[in-house]
């Protein structure tokens, strides 16, 4: 086992982890194609001309903070994987000094987080939850920025994480897998802001118990109900190609199949939207 290996052993939570998730997102056809970056499996470090570590230490992480973001996997350029929620990606090789310093600044009072913080994801307006790993404890903090607040006894009202209860990465990570695992999440690929509709999987509105479909459409737009039954129709999809909810690996999936039914689905949904006729 090379040096580099070895010494990532007391990170390899959180690399094991998001790499699960990242390839479960990439195996669901979640993502594009060709967006997952995972480092090579004899280093298991990115490159230079992947990861620029010079860069990274330049703008005030720790060594170990950089020796980890060397290590895990991305998803190249930005994505969003929940509610507000986008992926951050450090291999970027237009990345400057004064990008990566902005990575580290946390949301509202631009002060810099802790140079042995990762901030793994980032927060749309205070609403998404940011994944904060430790590279000095090995903690991972879930923040959402806009439901946390600030500490209750903090006197400044400073809005950051620190007293977010500590978790494990398996810990944080895992609810989020188990939601696109279990087809909960559903992501769209579609060039328009479908953001909070594909991550519910139902819609209850809770102003009557029993609503027709009508009502609901109405009650929450016709573009947004569209949308979310395009996500649930997606969901059949996946259970139809061989997809089973329960089970982390898996063999019976027939992805070719459900690229080629996802992509006939779409683009009739595309034509009714705008009112075309199926051979229009």
């Amino acid at each position: 086992m090379c040096t580099a290996v070895m010494s990532l052993q007391t990170h390899w939570e959180i690399i094991d982890v998001l790499t699960e998730l990242y390839v479960l997102l990439d195996t669901l056809a979640a993502v594009p194609p060709n967006l997952l970056r995972l480092p090579p499996a004899d280093t298991g470090t990115h490159p230079p001309d992947v990861f620029n570590a010079e860069v990274a230490s330049a703008a005030g992480f720790s060594s170990e903070a950089v020796k980890v973001l060397s290590a895990l996997p991305y998803l190249v350029g930005s994505f969003q994987i929940a509610p507000s929620t986008a992926t951050m990606d450090y291999c970027d090789q237009d990345a400057d000094e004064g990008v990566f310093e902005v990575s580290r600044e946390m949301m509202y009072d631009g002060n810099l987080a802790p140079p042995s913080a990762i901030q793994l994801t980032a927060s749309e307006g205070g609403y998404g939850c940011i994944y904060i790993y430790d590279t000095e404890n090995g903690n991972m903090y879930p923040w959402t920025p806009m439901d946390d607040g600030p500490s209750a006894d903090d006197e400044d009202g400073d809005i950051d994480y620190f007293h977010i209860q500590p978790q494990s990465p398996r810990e944080a990570l895992q609810p989020l897998i188990d939601k696109f695992r279990g087809l909960h999440y559903i992501i769209v690929l579609l060039d328009r802001d479908t953001n909070h509709q594909l991550f519910e999987e139902t819609l209850n509105v809770g102003v009557t118990e029993n609503f027709t479909e009508d009502e609901l459409r109405r009650w929450v737009g016709t573009e947004y109900y569209r949308y979310w039954h395009i996500s649930r129709e997606l969901k059949d999809i996946y259970v139809d190609c061989g997809w089973e909810v329960e089970y982390v690996e898996q063999p019976r999936f027939r992805r070719e199949e459900f690229l080629e039914r996802r992509r006939r689905y779409l683009s009739s949904a595309e034509r009714l939207a705008t009112g075309q006729s199926e051979g229009g």
